[in-house]
């Protein structure tokens, strides 16, 4: 672990994806220690067929406390369960942001009561940006709701 003191840094990989495999999620965070990281922003996005997204991250959070940095994961179509499940995930399983995909664009009014309550609960939003607009349509076909970095 990263040992404190004068010329000592701490290195934090804040855009970790984690998976439903938790072997693969081992070795990951094991690779991320043998090349100097000593912390990860962690985040299942990918809903699996068994385990709900922040279950994985959690049990990542609970196994290895001194690595992981839980970030909650939710949908804003789901409207004010996302927002419940976001709150629950930050008071209750001690997630200290949340990582948004690309569901919605960050203009649109769904997301809005969601960035309220990370602004409440005081804790970073991760959120998917791309610049493509008028580079890559074929892009913009695929995820129309992929927000550029002037729409954050």
């Amino acid at each position: 672990m990263l040992k404190k003191g004068i010329g000592k840094h701490m290195i934090i990989d804040a855009h970790a994806h984690l998976r439903e495999n938790m072997a693969v999620n081992e070795h990951f965070l094991k690779e991320c220690h043998r090349l100097g990281i000593d912390k990860i922003c962690a985040f299942c996005t990918s809903p699996p067929a068994s385990t709900p997204s922040n279950e994985i991250t959690k049990k990542m959070m609970d196994q290895y406390p001194e690595s992981v940095i839980g970030f909650a994961f939710v949908n804003p179509s789901e409207g004010e369960k996302a927002v419940n499940d976001f709150e629950m995930c930050i008071k209750d399983l001690g997630m200290r942001g949340l990582k948004l995909l690309l569901d919605r664009k960050a203009t649109d009014p769904a997301v809005f009561p969601i960035i309220e309550k990370s602004i409440e609960l005081r804790v970073p939003v991760l959120m998917h940006t791309f610049m493509h607009r008028g580079i890559m349509n074929e892009r913009n076909k695929v995820y129309p709701n992929e927000s550029g970095a002037t729409e954050i």
